[in-house]
């Protein structure tokens, strides 16, 4: 009976660990070899032996993200345009996907298309299309733009991809098939983004990207947004800061984190970009569970930055 009790005790300590730090967290600390392994991010082992998603890595880029459909409530997307609607194109890395600890179930009027088979969803974490199986920030964003009466409903097309760096998203790249496959997707749907929300570049810190080589990347993404039709105004995030074991022990994360925020800062002065949050603003540990990904309180501060980036300040 002791053995029990003792084995109880220690299960429940484990659980108590994983909870607080993130299995990257601990991946990193204790196994930084790995670190950058998809499937080290939080929340995602579990789910993975569960069956809920495709871990990006050894999979063709077209069978990465969550997609499971089972439990989810369809909704027509057709009632998501037009006046009154937000259509919000989401993707980058991880914070951007569902690598959030807690899970959100938006109240209004939120739908959630899902680039996997075309159709829209009632929105509920973890959003189908990205990666990752814990919480989005895009449903707490939507809420948001709902309640405070700047739209009736929004719809969200997020597909973003933890750990991806932007060379990632270029075209020939691994992660560029699912940037086209989204953008036919949403025009086979008849949907046209409003707003395209691009949070990324925490990867790029990490491995030292210059100024220069980050900005014409991006350049080339967006000419490839505009080469799919997608017309909306990009709001790109100035994104560096993921203070993860793996990040901590590279001596290029501080220089990289320095001339990643510099690419990013310019990135408003492209045409058709509009300035994102500054999400770096947003640390310790009350925000990042891990000193990386946001938990509930986190994720409405992430928000909250970008409510004042597409909208402003809250009156």
């Amino acid at each position: 009976m002791k053995w029990l009790i003792g084995l109880g005790i220690t299960a429940l300590w484990l659980v108590s660990i994983v909870y607080v730090y993130g299995t990257g967290a601990l991946v990193g600390k204790f196994m930084p070899q790995m670190a950058e392994w998809p499937m080290s991010q939080s929340a995602k082992v579990l789910n993975f032996f569960m069956g809920d998603f495709q871990p990006c890595g050894g999979a063709p880029a077209l069978e990465c993200g969550y997609r499971k459909t089972g439990d989810r409530v369809a909704v027509d997307c057709g009632d998501y345009e037009g006046p009154g609607t937000a259509v919000l194109l989401t993707f980058g890395q991880s914070n951007s996907a569902n690598a959030g600890r807690d899970r959100y179930f938006p109240l209004g009027d939120v739908a959630n298309f899902n680039i996997h088979d075309g159709r829209c969803y009632k929105a509920e974490d973890p959003l189908l299309g990205p990666d990752g199986a814990g919480g989005s920030v895009w449903g707490v964003l939507a809420d948001k733009l709902i309640a405070r009466g700047d739209y009736d409903k929004v719809m969200v097309i997020p597909f973003g991809i933890g750990g991806s760096a932007l060379a990632q998203w270029q075209e020939g790249a691994y992660l560029h098939p699912i940037l086209r496959h989204a953008a036919q997707a949403v025009r086979e749907a008849g949907v046209t983004p409003t707003h395209v929300l691009w949070h990324q570049g925490e990867s790029d810190a990490g491995s030292g990207t210059s100024e220069a080589d980050y900005t014409a990347m991006f350049s080339s993404l967006l000419g490839k947004l505009r080469e799919y039709g997608i017309e909306a105004p990009v709001y790109p995030a100035v994104a560096t800061h993921c203070e993860m074991p793996y990040f901590e022990r590279d001596p290029a994360y501080e220089g990289g984190q320095r001339t990643v925020r510099a690419a990013q800062a310019k990135l408003p002065q492209l045409e058709g970009v509009r300035a994102g949050p500054d999400t770096d603003a947003i640390q310790g540990l009350d925000f990042r569970h891990d000193n990386c990904h946001f938990n509930s309180k986190g994720m409405q501060a992430h928000s909250e930055l970008w409510y004042q980036a597409l909208v402003g300040p809250a009156s």
